[in-house]
């Protein structure tokens, strides 16, 4: 009797034992399953961050292409805008042609500038320069008229209209001039004159709005008649008058193949808006802004 007690709390000892050892397996096993999915999400969860970082950076070893377009942000207004034609005129253009602002050379309606000097034979001369208001119509454009008179000791031998126009850009163009030439206080005749569109005559650049050394253009073309060029000869070159001192300045040459000997230098300083002084380096003659308003 006493043995199959015993062989019982052995028996029912050894159940338990499996028993609690199955269970302890079991949760093993969960466990480790729950190790081994917790590692294979944390591997790919590495993987993809690795993916994406790759995605951000550009290979050492792999070229980058450099475009020559332009970027979508980048203006190229400049390249794509429409310039002036002389032999083709374009009015839309001159959309506000006669308010004439360049920054060296200034035409309010009013403006008064005079200029004087002694001429080489021992005279002097007087220069009077007026913007009246009035405009002509040359080519489709509204010109403004710059009136020009000159006296010799004191008689007047020369009355012009130029007539002027500032383009979009801020160019301002010479689309001719009326010319009454005096001797002896009487009308000698219109040398000189030329309107562009007439005969074959073309509008050419006053002045332009930007100025770069050693540019050269036409300031009019009537062939034969009228072909005066200006070259571009310093810019920022200090000018001292007597009326006073000016820094902001461009200094031009002014030629004509129509006469080699026909030869100026002109300064023109955003201070006053106007040329300041001409010399003529063949005759050493010199002649400077007295007064303007």
């Amino acid at each position: 009797m006493r043995q199959d007690v015993e062989h019982k709390i052995v028996v029912n000892g050894l159940t338990t034992l499996q028993h609690y050892m199955t269970i302890l397996y079991m949760k093993s096993k969960a466990l480790l399953m729950m190790a081994v999915i917790v590692i294979f999400v944390l591997i790919f969860i590495y993987i993809v961050n690795a993916r994406g970082d790759s995605t951000n950076e550009t290979p050492l070893t792999e070229e980058v292409p450099i475009s020559n377009e332009p970027s979508a942000d980048i203006s190229t207004d400049d390249t794509n805008k429409t310039e002036v034609d002389p032999a083709n005129v374009d009015p839309s253009l001159f959309v506000t042609s006669t308010t004439i602002d360049n920054k060296y050379f200034k035409l309010p309606v009013g403006k008064k500038l005079v200029y004087g000097g002694d001429t080489a034979d021992g005279g002097y001369e007087k220069v009077e320069i007026t913007i009246p208001g009035e405009t002509r119509e040359i080519l489709g454009v509204k010109t403004l008229v710059y009136l020009d008179k000159v006296w010799l000791s004191d008689e007047l031998v020369e009355e012009t209209k130029d007539y002027l126009a500032q383009d979009i850009y801020g160019n301002v163009w010479y689309f001719g001039e009326d010319v009454n030439n005096y001797e002896n206080g009487k009308l000698l005749d219109h040398e000189g004159a030329w309107i562009a569109g007439v005969d074959g005559a073309e509008p050419g650049i006053w002045i332009k709005a930007n100025h770069i050394a050693g540019d050269s253009y036409k300031q009019e073309y009537y062939k034969g008649q009228a072909e005066d060029m200006r070259d571009v000869s310093s810019i920022g070159e200090p000018v001292n008058i007597k009326l006073g001192s000016y820094n902001d300045c461009v200094k031009m040459y002014d030629w004509t193949p129509l006469d080699p000997e026909s030869q100026e230098y002109k300064h023109y300083c955003s201070e006053v808006g106007a040329m300041v002084l001409e010399t003529k380096p063949n005759t050493d003659e010199r002649l400077e802004l007295i007064s303007a308003n």
